[in-house]
C-alpha cells in the first residue's frame, strides 16, 4: 500500500474520537414513573394527557385490559371509542368515559385526555356509543335547556348529553365541577363567551351559526 495512503488512514485515525464526540446524542424519552410524572403531559398521536400520581377516577367504567406500563394503559384508551381517564395500578388499566373527579390513592396512576381551545376549534369528538358531536370554542348557544350536570371536564359534559333523552348540544363552564348545561336543540343564536366551550351532536341538521 503506498505511503501516502496509509499516512492519511492514519490522520483519520487519530481524529475519529473527536468526530464521534461531535455527534448529535440521541435520547430515550423516559418512561412514565411516580412521583417524577406526576403532573407531565403525555402525548400519543394527536392527543395529550396529563399524568397524576397517586390519584383515581371513580365511576364512568368503560371497559379494563391488562398492560405493563401506564403508556400502554393510556395507548389502548385512546385506542378504545370514548375513553377520556385511565386508573393504572400497575396492571390493571381501568377505562372511563367520565371525569368524576380525583381521588386520592397512593397506589393508583392515573391519566386523563385534554380537549383543549382553540385548538380543537371545529374538531369533532366522537362520544362511547359512536355519536360525533362538533366543538364550539368560545361558543354559547343560549336556551333550550333541559338539564344540568356538574362535571371536571369538557369530554364528561358531552357524555352526560349523550346519556340524557333529547340532549343534542351543550354548552360547558369550566369548574372543579363546572356546570353542564344541556340542550334540547342547536338552533339558538350563538353567543361569543371565552369561558364557555360548546358541542353540538352532528346529523342530517346543521345547526345555525350567527
Amino acid at each position: 500500500m503506498p505511503q501516502v495512503i496509509l499516512t492519511k488512514i492514519a490522520a483519520l485515525l487519530a481524529i475519529a474520537p473527536s468526530l464521534i464526540a461531535a455527534l448529535p446524542a440521541t435520547s430515550t424519552p423516559a418512561a412514565l414513573s411516580c412521583p417524577v410524572s406526576d403532573g407531565q403531559a403525555y402525548t400519543i398521536g394527536a392527543d395529550t394527557y396529563n399524568i397524576q400520581c397517586g390519584t383515581d377516577y371513580y365511576g364512568g367504567d368503560l371497559a379494563i385490559s391488562w398492560e405493563t406500563s401506564l403508556e400502554n394503559c393510556i395507548a389502548t384508551c385512546e385506542s378504545t371509542t370514548g375513553c377520556i381517564v385511565v386508573s393504572y395500578n400497575g396492571a390493571a388499566c381501568y377505562m372511563k368515559n367520565r371525569n368524576e373527579g380525583p381521588q386520592t390513592n397512593a397506589n393508583i396512576w392515573s391519566a386523563t385526555k385534554v380537549i383543549a381551545c382553540p385548538e380543537t376549534d371545529g374538531t369533532t369528538y366522537t362520544a362511547k356509543d359512536g355519536s360525533a358531536y362538533k366543538i364550539e370554542c368560545s361558543a354559547d348557544r343560549y336556551g333550550s335547556d333541559i338539564g344540568i350536570a356538574w362535571v371536571s371536564d369538557f369530554p364528561s359534559c358531552i357524555e352526560s348529553c349523550e346519556e340524557t333523552d333529547g340532549c343534542v348540544d351543550v354548552s360547558y363552564r369550566f369548574g372543579s365541577p363546572g356546570p353542564c348545561y344541556m340542550k334540547n336543540s342547536y338552533e339558538q343564536v350563538v353567543r361569543t363567551d371565552s369561558g364557555v366551550w360548546g358541542a353540538y351532536r352532528l346529523d342530517e341538521t346543521t345547526p345555525t351559526t350567527q
